[in-house]
C-alpha cells in the first residue's frame, strides 16, 4: 500500500505471472494372446510432448520438445481353485509440473525462498511386479514390486548463511529405486461383519547432487489401513477404521509417521429413502503434529507445524428418486496424472 495514496500497488518483484501450454499426441497399441489358462498381453504408447512456456514475471521462456517409447508387458497364469498369479512390466513417464517450471522466486516465507527449474525435463521410470490374487468367499491379493527412476526431478535444498535463509528449487539429479510388498484382505465373517485390510511395505534409497556434493538417503516406509463393519437390526449400521502412515523419504529430508482413526453409524429411518449418519475422525487427537528433517551438505534443518486433526460430523439425507434408465457415460477418456508435482514437503 502506498503510504502516501492510500492505495494499493502491484509489487513487480512478488508478482507471478505466466503463460504455459502443453500438447501430448500419443499413439497406443496393445497385443493379447490366451491359451488355455495362460494368458499374454504386451503393448507400448508412443509420445510426442510440446511444452510452451512464457514466464512473464521472469522474462523467461521454455521450449521443450521430446518423444517417448513405453513398452508394458505381462503375462498371466490362472488356477483351479479360483486364483492367478501375474508377472509385470512396464514403464511410465512424468513430466515437468508448471510450478516445478517455474522460475519466479516465492518470498512469501522470510525464513525459506521456493524457485522452479526452467530447464528440467522428464522422469522415466521402470516397475517390476509378481502378483498373487485369490478369491473365494473374500478377497485376497499379494503383490511384489521393484521400480527405478533415473534423472528423477527432485527438491533441492540450500542453505545460504549470509541471508540465513533455505533455498528450495528442482533438478534432474535423483536416482532411485524402491523394493515395495503390498497385500489387500477383504473377508466377511458374516453375514453382517465384514473385515478388510490395506497394507504396504517399501524400502527405497535416493541418491543426487546438491552444490556438486553427493546426497544419499534411505530408509523403509509403510502404511497400514484396516476397517470393519457390522450391520444391526432395523437398519443400524456400524463402521470402524484405524490407519498408520509411516515416514516419508525424499533426497534430502524425512517426515514424521501418525496414526489416524475414524468411528461411524449410520440408520436408514426410511428404507431407500431417509437415512442419518454420525461419524467421529481422530477423536483420541486434537491436533497432529507434522515434522520434516531436512539436511544438505553443510545444514541439518527441522520444522514443526501443527493442524487440527479431531472432527465431528452428521448428515441427514433423503432420496428423492432415481432415473428409470441408466446416463450413458464415455468409457475412455484423457487422464493428465503423468505431471511431476513434488514439492518435498
Amino acid at each position: 500500500m502506498d503510504e502516501n495514496t492510500g492505495q494499493y500497488q502491484t509489487d513487480l518483484l512478488k508478482t507471478n505471472v505466466f503463460d504455459n501450454t502443453q500438447e501430448v499426441l500419443g499413439a497406443y497399441n496393445t497385443y493379447q494372446y490366451n491359451l488355455e489358462n495362460w494368458g499374454f498381453k504386451g503393448g507400448f504408447r508412443l509420445e510426442r510432448t510440446v511444452i510452451d512456456a512464457d514466464f512473464i514475471s521472469g522474462q523467461t521462456q521454455v521450449r521443450q520438445e521430446y518423444l517417448n517409447l513405453i513398452p508394458s508387458l505381462s503375462l498371466n497364469r490362472k488356477f483351479k481353485d479360483m486364483s492367478n498369479l501375474n508377472l509385470a512390466f512396464s514403464q511410465r513417464i512424468q513430466r515437468p509440473g508448471i510450478y516445478q517450471l517455474n522460475p519466479f522466486v516465492d518470498r512469501s516465507n522470510p525464513n525459506f525462498e521456493s524457485t522452479g527449474n526452467p530447464d528440467l525435463h522428464p522422469t522415466i521410470g521402470s516397475n517390476l511386479s509378481i502378483g498373487y490374487s485369490k478369491s473365494k468367499k473374500g478377497s485376497f491379493n499379494f503383490l511384489l514390486g521393484y521400480q527405478r527412476f533415473e534423472d528423477l526431478i527432485m527438491p533441492v535444498s540450500v542453505f545460504d548463511p549470509t541471508r540465513f535463509i533455505t533455498l528450495n528449487s528442482y533438478d534432474n539429479t535423483g536416482r532411485a529405486r524402491l523394493f515395495t510388498a503390498n497385500l489387500n484382505l477383504n473377508f466377511p465373517f458374516t453375514k453382517k461383519m465384514n473385515f478388510s485390510f490395506n497394507g504396504g511395505l517399501a524400502h527405497g534409497r535416493v541418491q543426487g547432487i546438491v552444490n556438486n556434493i553427493l546426497v544419499k538417503n534411505e530408509g523403509f516406509m509403510y502404511n497400514f489401513s484396516s476397517s470393519g463393519s457390522y450391520r444391526f437390526e432395523k437398519g443400524w449400521r456400524l463402521n470402524a477404521s484405524i490407519n498408520a502412515n509411516g515416514p516419508n523419504l525424499s533426497l534430502q529430508g524425512t517426515s514424521n509417521s501418525y496414526i489416524g482413526s475414524a468411528f461411524s453409524f449410520n440408520k436408514d429411518l426410511i428404507k431407500d429413502k431417509l437415512s442419518f449418519s454420525a461419524a467421529a475422525n481422530n477423536p483420541f487427537r486434537k491436533y497432529r503434529t507434522n515434522i520434516r528433517e531436512s539436511f544438505g551438505p553443510d545444514f541439518l534443518q527441522t520444522s514443526n507445524f501443527q493442524t487440527f486433526y479431531r472432527s465431528f460430523n452428521t448428515s441427514l439425507n433423503y432420496r428423492f428418486g432415481k432415473l428409470k434408465s441408466a446416463i450413458k457415460k464415455n468409457t475412455r477418456g484423457i487422464r493428465n496424472d503423468d505431471v511431476s508435482n513434488n514439492s518435498g514437503q
